[in-house]
């Protein structure tokens, strides 16, 4: 499992100096959470700000997308319980029936990609059992 942090460069809103931002997803309850953060050496300013229940914003989704890579949810098989997929791909992703019905139809294949722990919350939310998934790295 992924725990590391993407480093994301800016400057202090302090002094100006230049930081390194570290920024993370993390799985809280049913939803992505985010965190970011940094600590100037020149001046000691510090800086934490995190939020879960909207998205990630784009410029933190970007940076652990470049740094950790992209990932694919995989579905091996056929699922068993359509409408229970379809009702849990709905309520996980927020899908309109057509929308969800699209994905369904990629089934078995790649569902979604993102980020690891984007698919790990989908992996949660979809309860398919283990020997059904896979969360391969696509780059």
């Amino acid at each position: 499992m992924l725990n590391e942090m993407a480093v994301m460069r800016d400057i202090c809103a302090s002094c100006g100096e230049k930081v390194d931002i570290h920024v993370k997803q993390y799985i809280v309850n049913d939803t992505i959470a985010w965190s970011e953060a940094y600590s100037c050496t020149k001046c000691g300013n510090e800086v934490v700000s995190d939020d879960w229940g909207d998205p990630t914003p784009n410029e933190v989704r970007k940076a652990i997308l470049e740094q950790e890579g992209e990932w694919e949810f995989f579905v091996l098989k056929p699922v068993e319980n359509k409408a229970q997929i379809l009702k849990n791909l709905r309520s996980a992703l927020n899908l309109t029936l057509q929308g969800a019905s699209s994905l369904l139809k990629k089934i078995p294949g790649v569902l979604m990609v993102g980020t690891f722990q984007e698919m790990l919350l989908l992996k949660k939310l979809l309860a398919l059992p283990d020997e059904n998934i896979t969360i391969n790295r696509t780059k």
